[in-house]
């Protein structure tokens, strides 16, 4: 690293406590930090504490052998606290006492590069500075500090052809035995980065060696590392008189927040959607009284999921028209555009939020729990499965796929008629008993 390292050093021994170890942190997550962007705060005995720019901070031990300097590391500083730590390096010191090397987290290779040789960080930033133009500010700020905060203290300075297994492997542990692979897929995120990083080693800068051993390093790691499956089970209600309640939890709120918010929440569960396909459809989409819905390449199905549109759908697309020509950027092409960035759609975490703080529905109801909302619901009134599978947009077997390919459109329409008449009813709040029937006349084909 070309920046010089601050250090913070006094003589003795348990020189710092809390107080001096949060401050240190809150500066340098305020940018208010050393001009050279790291620090080390000495406890004495060759413990210190290695502050990154980002304010995060791992726990370190310096030992000299053979004639060279060594590290190892004790970990993450709160996770391993300062008393834990200070028990590691009285155990360190009595090991060495002893004439046997101590044991620590994992190794930090302290070893400065020769001039001019490309270390991890340097072909991490080559790599970055072109990655991040087609990326959202958030995911590049996510993907950045995640990388300075496992990867470089552990390889920023090894070269990047002298990275071995033994240098990765510890992280990878490390964040297993804390589980974050298994809440936010931690572990599989730095993966992905590395293999990013590699592949722009192979492709875009042959001159760079090392990527044949980092794709077995990663290859390795994935299959020792492999993140468990899990279902997501979003927050639902799956009764006419608890949707009742959720929805009119929402409609106190009316008039009181953006329409076009209501109105987002409305068509999803109208449609019971994905919330991401909806909060990125445009105008274009819908023809005829058809939502022409295009499907992201990755997916299986290729092409347009079509979903046709209740009365009310076309009602709500007239309003959300009206709004957007009469807004501050009436050419966006999206029903539910950003008030922050022109030419974009909605962030969908402001409504997400919403649902979760202001309309008091944290635990009850997602919204992408408005799937197994409508899918609960209407089987209770005996609408046939491969109906709300179709609409649902659910990847189907091969075999089935194969022959049962139609669209289902007249029996959909029906079907979404009846559940945009019900949604109507819950809510205008009307009487149980004057809802909608789904065996009348007016439902059936």
């Amino acid at each position: 690293m070309s920046e010089k390292i601050k250090k913070t050093r006094r003589r003795g021994l348990n020189l710092l406590n809390t107080q001096i170890i949060d401050s240190h942190r809150a500066l340098a997550k305020a940018g208010k930090g050393p001009k050279s962007g790291f620090e080390k705060l000495f406890d004495g005995g060759n413990l210190y504490l290695f502050i990154t720019s980002e304010g995060y901070a791992y726990w370190r031990f310096r030992f000299i052998e053979n004639g060279k300097e060594q590290l190892i590391s004790f970990g993450v500083y709160p996770d391993i606290s300062l008393r834990e730590a200070r028990d590691r390096a009285v155990e360190a010191r009595k090991s060495l006492k002893a004439g046997i090397r101590p044991l620590g987290t994992y190794q930090v290779k302290s070893a400065p590069p020769a001039p001019g040789q490309m270390t991890f960080q340097i072909v991490c930033e080559k790599w970055f500075e072109e990655w991040k133009i087609d990326c959202s500010p958030i995911t590049v700020r996510q993907k950045m500090n995640r990388i300075k905060r496992y990867l470089y203290p552990v390889i920023g300075e090894i070269p990047f052809d002298k990275i071995e297994y033994d240098n990765i492997a510890p992280i990878a542990k490390e964040l297993t035995d804390q589980k974050k692979n298994i809440e936010g897929g931690t572990l599989d995120k730095l993966f992905d980065s590395l293999a990013q990083i590699k592949d722009f080693a192979k492709f875009e800068n042959p001159e760079i060696e090392g990527w044949v051993t980092m794709d077995k390093i990663i290859s390795s790691l994935k299959k020792k590392y492999k993140r468990p499956q899990s279902v997501t089970n979003y927050p639902s209600v799956i009764t006419v008189p608890a949707l009742r309640d959720v929805i009119q939890k929402i409609n106190k709120h009316v008039g009181k927040c953006p329409e076009e918010y209501i109105i987002f929440i409305r068509l999803l569960t109208m449609f019971f959607c994905r919330p991401g396909e909806l909060i990125c459809a445009k105008f274009e989409d819908f023809k005829h009284g058809i939502w022409y819905q295009p499907q992201p390449e990755k997916k299986a199905e290729k092409g347009k999921a079509i979903i046709p549109l209740p009365t009310q759908a076309l009602e709500h697309l007239i309003t959300l028209e009206r709004a957007k020509n009469n807004g501050p950027d009436p050419t966006n092409k999206y029903l539910f555009p950003s008030y922050v960035k022109p030419g974009n759609h909605l962030n969908l975490e402001t409504i997400q939020r919403l649902m979760r703080t202001k309309f008091e529905l944290k635990g009850e109801q997602s919204l992408h729990g408005f799937r197994a909302t409508a899918r609960s619901i209407l089987e209770e009134f005996e609408f046939e499965f491969n109906i709300l599978e179709k609409q649902l947009a659910h990847e189907q077997p091969k075999v089935v796929k194969a022959y049962a390919q139609s669209p289902l459109i007249m029996r959909r329409v029906k079907m979404l008629q009846f559940w945009a008449d019900l949604l109507d009813g819950l809510w205008n709040d009307i009487p149980d008993k004057d809802l909608p029937n789904p065996k009348s006349e007016k439902y059936q084909i």
